[in-house]
């Protein structure tokens, strides 16, 4: 939507100022809601078929990070983001692409 039909509602500074990043609570969401979407997006048979990351290192890479061991939510992110993309793209796979149950409701 363009600036000019915000205007009126919203304040000059907010409208006509710098644009600024957000942040998203990915680290919650992978211990959460996410985690069984990141597991299955991330199993083993997909990691396998696709061929380009082993398996049990994407799997220690869950584990530790929604046992709290540490943040590796970009990690998460960006496997899951590659993932997904190549069922789309490049495997081809029909029907819409897959969303997490926690966000279909």
């Amino acid at each position: 939507m363009s600036a000019i039909f915000l205007a009126p509602l919203l304040p000059r500074k907010i409208v006509y100022g710098r644009k600024r990043g957000f942040s998203i609570p990915a680290a919650a969401w992978l211990r959460g809601e996410l985690e069984p979407f990141a597991r299955d997006t991330l199993s083993t048979d997909v990691l396998r078929r696709q061929g380009f990351f082993r398996p049990e290192a994407v799997q220690r890479l869950i584990d530790d990070h929604v046992a709290g061991r540490e943040d590796l939510s970009r990690q998460l992110w960006g496997l899951l983001a590659f993932t997904l993309w190549h069922e789309r793209h490049v495997e081809r796979e029909p029907g819409p692409a897959r969303i997490p149950e926690a966000l279909a409701a």
